[in-house]
C-alpha cells in the first residue's frame, strides 16, 4: 500500500510501506521525498525526489517513533508515484556516475600532462 509519512524532522516520504512484526519500524520500498518546489511562474507545488539515488538498496527502514503521522496516498498521488517509481532506473544513475568519474579521471590526466610541460627540467636549474 502506498502511504505518505510525515517525519519528526519535517520531511515527507511516500512509498510502499511494510510494517515490521513488532510495529517498531516500517520498511519503505522505493521511497521518494516529497519536496516543495517553485516553478518558473512562481507557482508552488510538490515534486518527488528518490531517496535511494546513490544506494544499492531498494528500501529504507524508518522507526515508528520517528513518524508524526501516516496516511494512505490519494489515488492521484499514488498514480504519480507509481509512474515515477517505474520510470526511475537505478542502473542509469549508476552508469551516469561511472561516466562522470571516468571524465574526471581523464581531465586529471590532461591536467597532469599540461602541468608537466611547465615543470622546469632539473638540469636547467642553477
Amino acid at each position: 500500500m502506498i502511504y505518505i509519512a510525515n517525519l519528526i524532522n519535517g520531511e515527507q516520504i511516500i512509498g510502499n510501506f511494510e510494517e515490521s512484526r513488532h510495529n517498531e519500524s516500517y520498511k519503505i520500498y522505493d521511497p521518494f521525498y516529497i519536496v516543495e518546489d517553485v516553478n518558473s511562474d512562481g507557482l508552488v507545488g510538490s515534486k518527488l525526489t528518490n531517496v535511494l539515488t546513490f544506494s544499492s538498496e531498494d528500501y529504507i527502514m524508518v522507526q515508528s517513533n520517528k513518524i508524526v503521522f501516516l496516511f494512505e496516498a490519494s489515488d492521484a498521488m499514488s498514480a504519480y508515484y507509481e509512474k515515477l517509481s517505474t520510470m526511475y532506473d537505478k542502473k542509469s544513475s549508476e552508469d551516469a556516475i561511472k561516466e562522470a568519474l571516468h571524465e574526471i579521471d581523464q581531465a586529471e590526466k590532461r591536467y597532469e600532462k599540461l602541468m608537466s610541460m611547465f615543470k622546469p627540467n632539473k638540469s636547467q636549474l642553477n
